[in-house]
């Protein structure tokens, strides 16, 4: 069972997390996934998922949404979300479409996920995405892949990547050293 205490009380799960959250999702990380999900409901913990994320979710069948339920808040890619992007986020996400003739840039899923995360006021972002990762921290934005958030350890808890719990050191001996 995974401690979620320690993560923040908003935290939005990209469709690299949601989508191997299916009863049916063999995935290796699949387990971690679902027990994540279920542990931040229990804790009351607000579960955000970006409608860029329901999409891909959607896209395999069933083609059904993800369960709607108390703690889960959808917040969609809409205007707040593109301002967020276009004023916060870095250039270099937008790339350029390499088909001849073709103008504009393409933007991709990721992107619009951290922007939902910032309009969402998110705390962190978990993400099995490095690069996303990558530039959930730039925008100072927690992020955490789910392997990376320990399972209860009694009182314990920790981030792989954040702290470490010191040793205990030994006894002293009964002269005092």
């Amino acid at each position: 069972m995974i401690d979620v205490s320690g993560l923040p009380q908003r935290v939005m799960l990209d469709s690299s997390v949601l989508t191997i959250t299916r009863k049916d999702c063999d995935h290796e990380e699949a387990p971690t996934c679902r027990d994540l999900y279920e542990q931040l409901l229990k804790a009351g913990k607000i579960i955000l998922l970006p409608t860029p994320a329901i999409a891909e979710y959607m896209s395999t069948p069933p083609h059904e949404p993800p369960p709607r339920q108390r703690g889960v808040e959808v917040i969609p890619f809409d205007d707040q979300a593109a301002a967020i992007l276009g004023k916060r986020l870095p250039k270099r996400v937008f790339m350029k479409r390499k088909e001849p003739g073709a103008t504009g840039a393409i933007v991709k899923y990721d992107t619009m996920v951290v922007a939902c995360a910032l309009r969402g006021l998110a705390g962190a972002l978990i993400s099995r995405d490095r690069g996303q990762l990558n530039l959930a921290k730039e925008v100072d934005l927690g992020a955490y892949r789910p392997t990376e958030i320990q399972p209860t350890q009694g009182d314990l808890f920790t981030l792989r990547h954040k702290a470490t719990i010191p040793p205990i050191p030994p006894p002293a001996d009964e002269s005092g050293r």
